[in-house]
């Protein structure tokens, strides 16, 4: 007995596999504290640049005399859109000069 897959059954089947992996891709984080691994990685890797260029980016009338640099600018923009990506969100904490996940954000 032959096992044949004809072009039809491979497409329904490829077709189910892309709708399951959709969906469960598509769970959105009930922001716990618990966040995906991936987004603590672009989180931590957003959060390695420089302290100063950072919190100049984000609040440039701290300081009137600095200019935020292209870097600073792609750096941050690229990796809050890839966050943005997996469904989160970040705010620039002043205080400690560290972005957090918007919703976690004084949750400790």
């Amino acid at each position: 007995m032959k096992f044949r897959i004809t072009i039809s059954t491979f497409l329904v089947i490829s077709v189910f596999t892309l709708v399951l992996f959709g969906l469960a891709c598509s769970k959105k984080n009930n922001m716990t504290g618990e966040e995906p691994v991936e987004a603590q990685k672009i989180l931590e890797k957003l959060n390695d640049w420089d302290k100063t260029e950072l919190d100049i980016f984000e609040k440039p009338d701290k300081y009137p005399d600095r200019i935020v640099s292209g870097q600073t600018k792609g750096w941050v923009e690229t990796h809050k859109e890839d966050l943005k990506k997996l469904g989160f969100t970040v705010i620039w904490n002043s205080d400690k000069k560290v972005y957090e996940f918007e919703q976690t954000a004084g949750k400790e």
